[in-house]
């Protein structure tokens, strides 16, 4: 629908229009500034998944040193320092008598440790294990115990 002459509005009317046009503006921009982070953020995952992928790629230990053409890139300087010669003595046989105390294992040694450990029947561990909240049954094959927890 086209005017030709322009619309006269109310005092009202022109501030409503006013209300409604900075609406509009607002909610246009806060659409292109989350297009503009959702864009960012999809590139930066794009960026950081690149990188991990060719991560193991460019820096594994079994890559060979890059060459350039053929030739190898690393340069050897000759050393212009002599090294130390170092003079080794005679291999020298030494026997000595050692003295040992009869007691040392009985000062060394550890004290026993009481096992703190008690031996229950099956019946006594089902009914342990039911006062625990835990029931259970017991499944015996071929000689071997299975405990089965119920669920």
């Amino acid at each position: 629908m086209m005017f030709d002459e322009p619309i006269i509005l109310s005092d009202e009317g022109r501030l409503r229009q006013q209300l409604i046009l900075q609406a509009a503006l607002g909610a246009s921009q806060d659409r292109k500034r989350r297009t503009t982070v959702i864009r960012a953020a999809r590139v930066s995952a794009a960026v950081v998944l690149m990188g991990l992928i060719l991560w193991p790629v460019v820096y594994s230990r079994t890559s060979k040193p890059p060459t350039n053409g053929g030739f190898s890139t690393i340069h050897t300087v000759p050393r212009t320092v002599p090294a130390p010669t170092v003079t080794q003595a005679a291999p020298v046989v030494i026997v000595k008598r050692i003295e040992t105390d009869p007691d040392i294992l009985k000062r060394l040694a550890l004290p026993p440790i009481q096992s703190t450990v008690r031996h229950i029947s099956e019946d006594e561990l089902l009914r342990e294990l039911a006062d625990a909240h835990q029931p259970a049954g017991v499944i015996s094959v071929d000689g071997k115990a299975w405990l089965v927890f119920q669920r």
